[in-house]
């Protein structure tokens, strides 16, 4: 296969034949005249056999239209048809025929006694059959013109262009080049998988789908896959799901979940994170455990069993997938080994949970928030503590996240000031927020998650009562507001388009964008 040659004839005909099909006769017309190549060839000779025997000519000269066929091919299909022509009365059409069809001057110029024949059945007011067709008669004259027809022209299947490209497709998906399927669409030109892709920030403000989890579950953990293409969800009862972030539904194309063989650990997943390339995904749960999960298979790649003393609260990958990150409620910060299966390095020094655990850009600090209201940065290999700060008056540290292009921290906390410091700790700006996470007539809104758009535009902070509030990075001032839903206890943003995820206690997952 590998010295296997693809003829650029063929792939031409294949081209033609698409333009055929698809009635672009001009293009497949002007396509023939540049390239001096031509189709020949035809879904079934069967079929034009049977208009041939069948005396349907129009159906003939639709199907022999664009095929090459040799000067005596054309010459006796037409002297046929003329003669049919005058045997049905239509006298003008086969005098158009007869004086202007190039078959029929090429009949003038090679047998001109056939010719004059025609021409004098054509005036003779009776119409004689001997004269037209012969001593063996019109059946046998037509059989004969089927026969040296259908013998120049090949027959292929329909649609082979079409055809073979899904082959193509069918082929990388059963060997794992490709993982794109009915639900997820597919780009054949670019050759990748469409995602929710936008240019610009754009503040969500529409939902367009809704994830419902049974009556007393609900997710306790969502992540967009870094390639856009996936939404992870972890419940209550110990599920992980993955989801067509595009249209809300579940990905049924991945077998394990078609068959309900769902990912899953033994108690609540209270942390999600993808791997950088979106292959593996990591799962911490309430009992202390990590999961290490590849995503095509529904396969558990590698186990932790005592990540923590209590529950697993944050997780993430080193770029390339070598090391897992994670934090606890045990206070502690941990990296462990992908290969090993072993704890690597240990960060003691919280004094209560840990909530966030973020790689620097360069991986070789480690940044930590916790309930104790402090954010710890740390030095990866040693596992030193260069320094402890507290940017959010000693309120409990919920997130962190990285503010693409500024080499700034979002620093998410229970308060209502939103804090960006940098690579040192020091507190870049900030932002109070005062009614605009409260409903009138209610309690005041308490923030429950942060996020970040695409290009770091805008930070998004959710409350409880569903308030999405749109921070502007620039101007350092809320520009927006969003009822979303109610109940609200996490949110997070599409990497590469204008969407977010809130989920709720009450075992919703809604879909916003912009």
């Amino acid at each position: 296969m590998a010295g296997l040659e693809i003829k650029s004839e063929d792939v031409i005909r294949l081209i033609q034949q698409f333009l055929k099909e698809n009635n672009l006769q001009r293009t497949l017309q002007s396509l023939q005249d540049e390239t001096s190549i031509t189709l020949n060839a035809t879904e079934s000779t069967d079929m034009l056999r049977q208009d041939i025997l069948a005396g349907r000519w129009d159906a003939v000269l639709r199907t022999t239209r664009g095929l090459t066929l040799s000067n005596r091919a054309q010459m006796l299909l037409y002297d046929q048809i003329v003669g049919e022509l005058i045997e049905n009365g239509d006298r003008s059409a086969a005098r158009i025929l007869l004086r202007q069809s190039d078959a029929l001057m090429s009949l003038r110029d090679a047998d001109l006694d056939r010719y004059l024949q025609l021409e004098k059945l054509l005036t003779t007011v009776e119409f004689h059959p001997r004269l037209a067709y012969g001593a063996d008669g019109k059946t046998k004259r037509r059989e004969a013109v089927a026969h040296t027809v259908c013998s120049e022209i090949r027959t292929v299947a329909p649609a082979r262009l079409v055809t073979l490209l899904g082959q193509a497709l069918r082929w990388q998906q059963e060997h794992e080049y490709l993982s794109a399927t009915p639900d997820t669409g597919y780009d054949l030109f670019q050759g990748e998988i469409p995602t929710l892709q936008h240019t610009e920030d754009v503040v969500p403000g529409h939902g367009y789908a809704t994830l419902q989890f049974p009556p007393k579950q609900f997710a306790e953990a969502v992540a967009f896959a870094p390639n856009g293409q996936l939404l992870a969800t972890g419940s209550s009862d110990g599920f992980i799901e993955i989801w067509n972030p595009m249209t809300g539904k579940l990905r049924k194309d991945l077998q394990y979940q078609a068959q309900d063989k769902m990912m899953g650990m033994d108690a609540a997943i209270l942390c999600l994170a993808f791997s950088r390339d979106s292959d593996l995904l990591v799962s911490g749960a309430q009992d202390g455990k990590i999961k290490v999960w590849k995503v095509a298979t529904g396969a558990c790649v590698r186990r932790f069993p005592s990540a923590h003393a209590q529950g697993v609260t944050c997780v993430a990958m080193t770029k390339d997938a070598s090391q897992v990150l994670s934090g606890g409620f045990d206070g502690m910060v941990r990296l462990h080994g992908m290969k090993s299966g072993k704890l690597l390095k240990e960060y003691r020094g919280h004094t209560s949970f840990v909530n966030a655990v973020l790689f620097s850009t360069d991986y070789t600090r480690i940044f930590s928030g916790s309930s104790d209201g402090s954010v710890k940065i740390w030095e990866t290999k040693s596992g030193d503590c260069i320094t402890t700060v507290s940017p959010t008056n000693s309120l409990s540290i919920t997130s962190l996240h990285a503010i693409p292009g500024t080499g700034l921290i979002l620093v998410g906390s229970q308060s209502k000031k939103v804090v960006a410091m940098d690579a040192r700790g020091r507190t870049v700006w900030d932002v109070t927020l005062s009614k605009e996470l409260n409903i009138p007539n209610q309690t005041p809104g308490e923030p429950v998650g942060y996020a970040l758009s695409p290009h770091g535009q805008y930070v998004y902070v959710v409350s409880d009562h569903g308030t999405l509030v749109a921070i502007s990075t620039k101007s350092k001032q809320a520009v927006a507001m969003v009822r979303t839903v109610e109940k609200a206890i996490g949110l997070c943003a599409h990497p590469g388009a204008n969407v977010v995820a809130v989920w709720t206690e009450s075992g919703q997952v809604a879909l916003w964008r912009a």
